[in-house]
Formats: structure tokens, sequence, C-alpha cells
């Protein structure tokens, strides 16, 4: 029964991920995933509502005292890096690792913490929604206890339909990320 029930969930996951695979851009987008998410101002989210503009997202916990605020300050140095008009052209988005304690009240203090704009959305699910997204992304991270992760630091660039266009690990440098972002919008014009 064991092993029945092992294949069942090894068969559910690799299809899911699988559909990612497929040649039709249109099917590599994470926003195909019925995932409902909530932010920090307690507005609930599908993933195909954050699609119109690119996206960089990565996956942190509002409680982290290390990575993920170096996380953010990587994304908001790529910010920099835009013009303004670039700026006016992409969104900053975060899953939760944490969706036990990363309630839409944490993740506006982490928000405030972090001094993010509207560009920002800190996002919360559920554990499975976590696990899964992950997945998709290639994100990996492990619950240590007490409260704490241990995980990836790793960056994306999703294209305005929700495509991965780039990875960035915090080592390299932003060239291909603004490559590919600044190759989106010319897309767009």
């Amino acid at each position: 029964m064991k092993n029945r029930v092992f294949f069942l969930f090894f068969f559910l996951v690799f299809t899911s991920i699988n559909l990612f695979a497929v040649e039709d851009s249109n099917t590599k987008s994470i926003y195909q995933l019925d995932h409902k998410w909530i932010s920090q101002q307690n507005k609930s989210y599908l993933l195909k509502e954050l699609g119109g503009l690119p996206v960089v997202t990565t996956m942190t916990f509002a409680s982290c005292p290390g990575a993920c605020p170096l996380m953010i300050s990587d994304i908001k140095s790529f910010d920099k890096l835009l013009s303004k008009k670039e700026k006016n052209k992409i969104k900053y988005v975060t899953f939760s690792i944490d969706p036990a304690r990363d309630t839409p009240s944490a993740l506006t203090k982490f928000y405030k913490k972090m001094r993010l704009d509207n560009r920002w959305l800190l996002l919360t699910s559920d554990a499975e929604q976590a696990r899964e997204m992950a997945a998709v992304l290639g994100f990996s991270y492990k619950d240590i206890g007490d409260g704490d992760f241990t995980h990836s630091t790793s960056l994306y660039l999703l294209s305005s339909e929700g495509v991965l266009l780039a990875r960035k690990e915090r080592s390299s440098d932003w060239k291909e990320f603004l490559d590919k972002f600044r190759s989106e919008i010319a897309k767009k014009q």
C-alpha cells in the first residue's frame, strides 16, 4: 500500500512539473498553476493576475535573519540599473516558504522593514502551494525547525506571461537579467 501511495504522489508531482517542459511557451507559464496567494495587503491573487509585466521573483520568509533581506537587497540593486521608464515596466514578487508564520501582517512588517514600493507583492499561501512553486521554479528549501529554513538564493525573471526567462545566483552579475528584461519589454513596444 505504501508503494502505491508513493507512486501516486510521485506521478502527480512529476506530471504537474512536467507541464512546464512542453515546447509551447504558453504551457511553461507558472500562471497556469491554479494557486491562490494572499498579499501583504491581505488581497487574494490568482497567479494569472500577476501577468502583464515582467516579474522578478524569488522565495523568502519574513522572519529570515540573513539571506532573504540580502536577496531583497539584490533585487533592489537590479532595480537601480533600470531607467525611470523601465522601472514602470516591472513587478517584484516574493513567494513565502513559511506560510504558517507569514501572515499578511508579518509580510507588511517585512515590506516596511525592507522599504519596498508599490511594485512589490509579498505573497503567502499554504505549504503545499509553496512546495509546488519551489519545484516549478527550481528553488530549494528545507524547514530546519525553530522557525528557520535553509534555502537557495536564486532570483528569477519571468516574462509578462509567466514564462521563466532567466535565473540568477547571488554570485553572478545582472547582464543576462538585464538583457532578457530589455528584450521582453521591447516585444511589447
